[in-house]
């Protein structure tokens, strides 16, 4: 089976082994419990049905399950790279002047080259690293046969492509393969997200033959589309661009085949849709470039409609729907009844027509009471966030743009008049009441348990640039970092990359250099201070030391920074750790890049450096574009670390000192801005669930425990069944 399936299998928990039922084979314990003692070095263990699975296999396919087990789980966990860092006797440098960490760190600067390591302190002593302790608190994994893993791989790319937000990116590759390997069994019902429509398109094409390229294009591959908009995603994503439309796009020529079927279905829309005109020019730049490549003028007299249609486009021809809303802009009358012809503009208009002094505030909100059932429920779920935080007083709105290359944040006085909350609260309570009314024609469930520990985790959303990650999260999760050993006090923060196999004559562009800093805020962002690899000993006070400045790997390397959250909670809130890459690639590039955090005791720090069994959490960074990233926020009071994940583009260097950046403090704020979490979001369901209080009275449980029937980590099913 692909590794590709095999990691998100292990991701879920879950080991493939091809067994029968035989008889229980004797004195094989011995062998198990070795397997058992390496599987929990790493951080895992087997549950006791899976134990009872191994202990009908024969000694040679115990050993040949551990082989191919613990060689995946070690790749899984990066337990196999070298993690060479710069001070050899981390976090033991207290004893180190401030003169002498200066010169070492020249002279590894003057040193380091693309192959080589130059000078990285090989004359201090190593610390005399001792056994290290296992951790108790395994990941527990269950051992499945081969068609039980075909079976889940099939109805997880079922549920990604039934989702009703956008698959993450770095999920693309599994999409292909499996499609590639079921074709003829991953069928969804309906594609609601329309970029996930031409990924899916996308797949159907991929491993054709050179020579015939679009061999298996043909117009029943094109039956979930819609809309006008839905083909151009489908046209971009086959000419190597982003379904997202946005960056600079590139189209392809098609084969006269290709070309009819496009039109065709242009054809076919332009019949039953007298408003086509008006979704052509949501994109108006896009379709007149696509309209010239697709030749539309060669099939005029077969499909006379469409290219009527396209010939009033290109002239401008045409009047839309949102000039009509300009010109009733200042008729609250015209205004309303337009936009209850298309509900979900009327929801993204909400706010600027409640605080409009020259409109009825009741009559919007009756209005807008009567069409919001026809609003689709991301776009409520989105607004009912929006109100949640409209009473907050600010003097700045942050805008976020997606781009190709990443993330770009703005933000502008805020302008916007005050609303009244009983205004809001009227408004947050029809977006509540039409929600319910939404999901009570769901199935029934009845005995339904739902465990409070889901007020940590936040809903599904559209994060298409998100890391690869151990387990899922979305942005906004809170997951405690509280350990049941009363000892454990210090957080260890990890980043580990190698250099990339481009080759060029200039010898740095292959050299890699990832800095991991830890910037530390008080509770309103002003007061602040950074440790990194210009101020590794910044947080001596406190004990927070980085492991030194490493500035090559080409075998591999990685930053530390030690942090004992119990003093420095006496002098900040928040600690943020940012990722930047110094030598400008993005972090697509680079070939191995992980970042992560461990949670340690005083004895564990004197074990091995990077201890796979007490990584609380783990991510790669794999962003396209991007190449800083601000990975997730320590909220050192509650010891809580809320996952952030914001990658960002070259044009927004946080230079020496992140603290001292301006963006990153106007950026993090509104990561701790109210917002609907997974518990809030399933009370909606009240009226096709029916709730027990008691959990062993439960026969459907929903929670972030292994056993449960639902958890935060079935992201795909949240966002294709629930949403």
């Amino acid at each position: 089976m692909e590794n590709v399936f095999l990691n998100e299998l292990l991701r879920k928990k879950y080991l493939v082994l091809n067994y029968d039922n035989q008889s229980p084979i004797q004195n094989n314990d011995v062998l198990i419990g070795a397997i058992l003692n390496s599987f929990a070095s790493l951080g895992y263990s087997l549950n006791n049905q899976s134990i009872e699975i191994l202990k009908h296999l024969t000694d040679q396919k115990l050993k040949s399950f551990y082989k191919n087990s613990y060689h995946l789980l070690e790749e899984f966990t990066d337990a196999n790279v070298n993690h060479r860092v710069f001070y050899r006797n981390f976090p033991f440098i207290e004893n180190i002047s401030q003169e002498e960490l200066n010169l070492r760190a020249l002279l590894h600067y003057f040193t380091a080259t693309s192959d080589n390591y130059g000078f990285t302190n090989e004359d201090l002593p190593d610390l005399v690293r001792e056994k290290m302790i296992i951790n108790e608190n395994n990941n527990y994994l269950t051992i499945i046969n081969p068609k039980q893993a075909n079976e889940i791989i099939i109805k997880q790319t079922i549920n990604l492509f039934e989702q009703k937000v956008a698959i993450e990116n770095n999920m693309h590759e599994f999409c292909y393969a499996s499609i590639k390997k079921f074709h003829d069994l991953i069928k969804p019902t309906i594609i609601p997200f329309k970029e996930n429509l031409a990924i899916y398109v996308m797949a159907l094409l991929r491993d054709t033959p050179k020579e015939n390229p679009y061999i298996n294009f043909t117009k029943e591959n094109l039956s979930f589309v819609k809309t006008a908009t839905d083909l151009l995603r489908i046209y971009v994503i086959l000419s190597t661009n982003s379904p997202c439309l946005i960056g600079k796009i590139k189209f392809i020529s098609f084969p006269r085949r290709i070309r009819k079927i496009f039109i065709e279905i242009l054809n076919d829309l332009a019949l039953n849709n007298p408003y086509l005109i008006e979704d052509l020019a949501r994109h108006e730049f896009l379709w007149k470039k696509a309209f010239e490549y697709l030749h539309i003028g060669e099939y005029y007299e077969k499909y006379p409609t469409i290219c009527q249609i396209a010939n009033d486009f290109r002239n401008d021809n045409y009047v839309t729907y949102y000039s009509k809303l300009e010109k009733a802009k200042n008729n609250q009358d015209e205004l309303l009844n337009l936009l209850c012809q298309r509900p979900s503009e009327f929801a993204r208009r909400l706010d600027y027509l409640l605080r409009n002094d020259n409109f009825d505030e009741d009559k919007t909100i009756n209005a807008f009471s009567k069409v919001a059932i026809k609003v689709s429920s991301t776009v409520l779920l989105e607004l009912y966030n929006y109100f949640l935080n409209r009473d907050q007083v600010t003097f700045e709105r942050i805008f976020c743009f997606n781009s190709e290359n990443g993330s770009k944040y703005f933000y502008t006085d805020d302008l916007r008049a005050f609303l009244p909350a009983d205004i809001i609260d009227k408004a947050l309570n029809i977006i509540k009441e039409t929600l319910k009314e939404k999901y009570a024609s769901y199935p029934k469930i009845e005995n339904v348990y739902l465990d409070e520990n889901l007020k940590k985790y936040a809903l599904p959303s559209n994060n298409r640039n998100t890391s690869r990650q151990k387990q899922t999260l979305t942005t906004g999760s809170r997951i405690s970092l509280a350990n049941d050993n009363e000892n454990a006090q210090f957080l260890r923060f990890f980043t580990h990359w190698k250099n990339t196999n481009y080759r060029s004559s200039d010898s740095e562009y292959d050299r890699v250099d990832i800095d991991l800093s830890l910037e530390l805020f008080d509770e309103s962002f002003k007061k602040c201070t950074s440790v990194s690899w210009h101020n590794i000993k910044g947080g001596h006070k406190f004990e927070i030391y980085h492991s030194g400045d490493i500035v090559t790997a080409p075998n591999g390397a990685s930053e530390f920074i030690d942090c004992n959250y119990n003093l420095a909670k006496k002098y900040y809130r928040y600690a943020i750790v940012v990722n930047s890459i110094y030598t400008c690639q993005d972090f697509a590039s680079v070939p191995e890049c992980f970042s992560g955090v461990m949670f340690l005791n005083e004895k564990d720090r004197k074990s091995e450096i990077y201890q796979p069994s007490k990584v609380k959490y783990k991510f790669d960074l794999v962003q396209k574009g991007s190449d800083q990233n601000i990975a997730y926020l320590i909220d050192l009071e509650n010891l809580e670390m809320i996952w952030l994940d914001i990658p960002l583009n070259f044009y927004s260097s946080f230079g020496v000192v992140a603290s001292k950046n301006v963006t990153i403090r106007h950026i993090l704020p509104r990561y701790l801005d109210k917002r609907i979490n997974l518990y809030d979001f399933i009370k909606l369901h009240e009226k096709h669930l029916t709730f027990v209080n008691d959990k062993n009275d439960a026969k459907y449980l929903i929670s972030d425990d292994e056993n449960a029937d639902l958890s935060p980590s079935d992201g795909e099913i949240i966002a294709s069944k629930w949403l």
